[in-house]
This record gives C-alpha cells, sequence and structure tokens, in this order.
C-alpha cells in the first residue's frame, strides 16, 4: 500500500468527520445527507489518487454507491444549487489539503536531500535563476508581440476605413455616368 494514499485517506477521513460534524450530516437517505455524501465522493474521486473501495469506507458506503455519486454529479451540479455549493466547499477544502500535503512532502524531501547532497540546493538556485531569465524574456517577447499586434490591428481599421472611403466613391462616381 502507498503511504501517499495511507495520508490521504486519513486527511479525508478527518475532513468528512469534520463536515459530519459541521453541517448535521447523519447515516440515512434524507436528500440533504445524500448531497453532502455524493458531493464529497465525487470531489475525492477528482483530486485524489482514492481507489472507489476507499473513498466508500470513508464515508461508510461501498464502491457501487461511489459509481453511482459519480454518474449523478453532473446533472445534481447543473440543477440543484444546493449540491453545486456543497461539491465546491468540499472541492475547495480537499485542494487546500492535498496542497498543503504536497508542500509538506517537497520540504521533507529536500530537508534529507540536502543532508545527503548539499549541492542540490546550488543546482536548485540555479535552475530558479534560469526560470526567472526566461520567464523575462518571454515577458519582453510578449511585450513585443503585443506592440505589433496593435500596429496591425490599427492599420486594418485604416485600411478598412480607407475601403470604406473608396467604395462610396465608386458608388458616387457610378452613379455619375
Amino acid at each position: 500500500m502507498d503511504i501517499v494514499v495511507i495520508d490521504q485517506q486519513m486527511m479525508l477521513q478527518s475532513l468528512w468527520k469534520q463536515l459530519k460534524e459541521q453541517e448535521g450530516i447523519t447515516d440515512n437517505r434524507q436528500r440533504g445527507n445524500v448531497i453532502w455524501k455524493h458531493a464529497f465522493s465525487v470531489a475525492v474521486i477528482e483530486q485524489t489518487s482514492l481507489s472507489l473501495q476507499r473513498i466508500g469506507q470513508i464515508i461508510n458506503k461501498n464502491h457501487a454507491t461511489i459509481i453511482h455519486a459519480k454518474k449523478q454529479h453532473e446533472s445534481n451540479y447543473a440543477y440543484d444549487t444546493k449540491y453545486r455549493m456543497c461539491y465546491e466547499r468540499i472541492s475547495d477544502s480537499i485542494a487546500n489539503i492535498v496542497d498543503e500535503y504536497d508542500v509538506e512532502v517537497k520540504k521533507a524531501m529536500r530537508s534529507r536531500s540536502t543532508i545527503v547532497n548539499p549541492s542540490l540546493d546550488k543546482l536548485e538556485q540555479e535552475g530558479e535563476k534560469k526560470m526567472q531569465r526566461t520567464q523575462r524574456k518571454a515577458s519582453e517577447q510578449y511585450a513585443e508581440l503585443e506592440k505589433k499586434y496593435n500596429a496591425v490591428c490599427k492599420s486594418l481599421k485604416h485600411q478598412a476605413k480607407r475601403a470604406e472611403e473608396l467604395n462610396i466613391e465608386c458608388l458616387r462616381l457610378k452613379n455619375l455616368l
């Protein structure tokens, strides 16, 4: 079993417990409870690597319930404002948890790698400097292309105006003949 999966499952169990307490979610089939369970299930599917079975374990349901939640998600999201609100709230919470976890893992790996190989910090700094130079060069190129684009747009407007003037003049001359 992968340690990331275990960590994700533990963090999500904690989040689910917190949601149950805050929102008064119980283990019955009332629509309000089902909405929260389905929204949680779909958000977990989309943002983690947990299996359907593990997601079901978190909310005390089987994997078939999770599959059903995924199938119903699109219509629930489109037509049920409470479901949409629940889903977005849970999705944001899970995204924050996953992001914080990723940052902590990177910090731990960096501290371990620095002990093993101190030159990695120097390589990382050089990489950051190179990235900054590349970004600066790209922004300069973007600014130059934007100037050219604006000049072309201005010229195109001028040409369209001139074509319209010439068209009007042609029509006037045609009427004179």
